[in-house]
Parts: C-alpha cells; sequence; structure tokens
C-alpha cells in the first residue's frame, strides 16, 4: 500500500515532467544543434531512473509499515 502510493505520485510528477520538457523542448529547438528535440532514449531513461528512485524512497517505509503490528500501532493512538 505504501509502494503503490509512492509510485502513484512518482507516476504523476513523470506525467507533469513529460508534459513540461515536451513543451520547453520545443521552445529550445533552435538550441539543440545536432539532436532532436524529442529524444525518446533519454526521455526512457529518465523515467526509468526516476521509478528506480521513487521505488528505492517508498522502500523503507513501506518495510517499517509491514513490520509494525497493528494492534500495538492502535493502542499508542
Amino acid at each position: 500500500m505504501v509502494l503503490r502510493q509512492t509510485l502513484k505520485l512518482a507516476a504523476c510528477g513523470i506525467a507533469a515532467g513529460l508534459l513540461a520538457a515536451a513543451g520547453v523542448a520545443r521552445l529550445l529547438r533552435s538550441f539543440l544543434f545536432g539532436m532532436s528535440a524529442l529524444d525518446l532514449v533519454t526521455f526512457a531513461a529518465v523515467i526509468a531512473l526516476l521509478c528506480v528512485v521513487a521505488l528505492a524512497a517508498g522502500l523503507l517505509p513501506a518495510m517499517r509499515a509491514a513490520s509494525t503490528d497493528p494492534i500495538e500501532t492502535l493502542r499508542m493512538e
């Protein structure tokens, strides 16, 4: 559940970043000599890297949440 929420948030950020990057790439097309403005390999590599980082960031809280006893947690409340 914790990892799912982390990856949902990362997916929203990636989608917003892709839209922004595509818009900015069109504006910067004149500065890119010998390169495509929408380099799919670069976009795919960045998406993969962000997914790995989000997974790593959510793994520790997910492991902590899975190791807690629900009864003890409710008693502390």
